[in-house]
């Protein structure tokens, strides 16, 4: 994605300011797929992701001149997202207390079932599928760290600045985050392994 110009940016904001909803469409056209993305890997649904991006653009255009300039405009989009997306785990949250690692649970109860056809479940299910769920059950900021760093190729000091965080917190962060994952699909495919012997 190729950022807009600080000047284009300013430009559009103060034509929402100014009641232009033509400067939100072409802001929402430009930044609508990347910003997606970015939700869609802190929260693994669709449509929450949707309602999410969908609640940012709104956070925009109801006060436009809140960007500042000090950081890139994609950057500030995205702390929104996050706010927004915390908002949302905390009340769903409130509504239902399910345990964080129910795909795990899920996917050993599953295992243990004697019926369960591990090798045609594992051809039916993509590797990425398997490393998603590996990936939702990081904390929030583990996940948040490996998106920018492993899905967008940001340096250590930009996740710094985004995460608020000294860098040698983010390096912490991904190898934590590294070696949960390693842990996890290591669980997941011991499990088809027992199975399938």
């Amino acid at each position: 994605m190729d950022e807009l110009i600080s000047t284009q940016i300013d430009t559009l904001l103060n034509q929402i300011a100014a009641g232009n909803d033509k400067a939100i469409e072409t802001l929402y056209r430009h930044y609508h797929r990347p910003l997606f993305a970015f939700v869609r890997h802190l929260i693994n649904a669709d449509e929450a992701a949707d309602d999410i991006v969908h609640d940012t653009f709104m956070a925009v255009w109801k006060n436009p001149l809140n960007f500042n300039g000090r950081s890139k405009f994609f950057t500030w989009l995205c702390a929104i997202a996050k706010n927004k997306t915390l908002d949302h785990q905390r009340k769903i949250r409130r509504h239902q207390r399910l345990p964080i690692d129910e795909w795990d649970d899920d996917l050993a109860d599953t295992a243990a079932d004697a019926s369960w056809d591990v090798q045609g479940h594992f051809e039916d299910i993509e590797l990425n599928e398997i490393m998603q769920g590996c990936i939702d059950a990081l904390p929030l900021p583990q996940r948040e760290a490996t998106y920018w760093v492993y899905y967008q190729d940001l340096r250590l000091e930009e996740v710094a600045r985004l995460q608020n965080s000294p860098a040698n917190t983010i390096k912490t962060r991904l190898l934590h985050a590294r070696s949960k994952l390693r842990d996890c699909l290591e669980k997941v495919f011991s499990l088809a392994d027992t199975e399938k012997g």
